[in-house]
């Protein structure tokens, strides 16, 4: 059923608009996350990373209204807790990118909310080694604790 390849296609085009957008390569990226979108069955968890994953492209490629749209639909559904935990600090990312283009208000204390998040997380993790890892080599993690507001 299409139903079921979409579970295991969307992932695979999530992985390669990450790839792509490495690359600088936006125009391709933001046209992968699109079909990423277009294949996720519509009420999988895997939706959230598939919404994350656009509004990173969409944002990186100046779709600014697609990318609003994509975080605000992604930070809906880990609000819902429908959203795999494992992608939620990448989410909180495009999120706090989106809130930075657009000048938001609330944009310090998101930062702090998911700077705050972050190292909650790491603390859980009871090899030292483990969380220095976390926060450090897991790219949406270093780039939430360097994230700056302005």
């Amino acid at each position: 059923s299409p139903h079921h390849g979409g579970r295991m296609e969307a992932p695979a085009r999530c992985n390669l608009a990450a790839i792509l957008l490495e690359r600088g390569d936006v125009a391709a990226a933001h046209e992968e996350a699109r079909a990423a979108r277009a294949v996720a069955p519509a009420s999988a968890p895997m939706l959230a990373l598939v919404q994350a994953t656009l509004a990173s492209a969409a944002l990186a490629h100046g779709a600014i209204d697609e990318a609003r749209a994509a975080s605000r639909a992604a930070s809906e559904m880990f609000r819902a807790g429908v959203g795999p935990r494992e992608h939620e600090l990448f989410a909180r990312l495009q999120q706090l990118r989106v809130l930075r283009h657009d000048g938001h208000p609330e944009l310090f204390a998101h930062v702090a909310d998911a700077k705050r998040e972050l190292l909650a997380r790491a603390a859980q993790l009871t090899d030292e080694e483990q969380r220095e890892s976390f926060v450090r080599n897991v790219p949406e993690n270093a780039a939430i604790l360097v994230f700056e507001a302005s």
